[in-house]
């Protein structure tokens, strides 16, 4: 039988234990959410949050040139390559490709051939997201 005193010391050390690894497990799903958060602002499409996105950006009316998908999926939804014809409405038109996803947008929506409206920096044209079809 355990003396009173070693009794009360075990029941400290397995609650001082069962505090620490719920600590680590709460740490450890935090550390992994940050991590995904991270993850998911690089993939390509995810350029349109606001606070990225300069004063000067500029919307404009492409022509899609070509489009293929790229064979990765986010949320069961294609991503593809669009190659486009930047018609803004200052300036000379230019050529530039993206890879976004096709949320929000119905399918079959975009095609080669036809039109969709972009926004880009104007200080660097690969910084571009696709705003809708048509």
């Amino acid at each position: 039988m355990l003396k009173p005193y070693l009794k009360n010391y075990y029941m400290e050390l397995l609650i001082s234990l069962t505090f620490m690894i719920a600590g680590t497990i709460w740490i450890g799903l935090l550390l992994a959410a940050l991590f995904a958060k991270m993850i998911l602002s690089l993939l390509p499409g995810q350029q349109h949050n606001k606070e990225k996105w300069p004063d000067n950006a500029v919307e404009a009316e492409a022509i899609v040139l070509k489009m293929e998908q790229t064979g990765l999926y986010t949320n069961k939804l294609p991503q593809v390559k669009l190659q486009m014809q930047v018609q803004p409405d200052k300036g000379r038109n230019f050529i530039a490709e993206i890879n976004t996803v096709l949320s929000g947008i119905e399918p079959g929506a975009i095609k080669e051939g036809g039109t969709v409206w972009v926004k880009y920096n104007p200080v660097n044209y690969k910084e571009m997201v696709l705003l809708k079809a048509g």
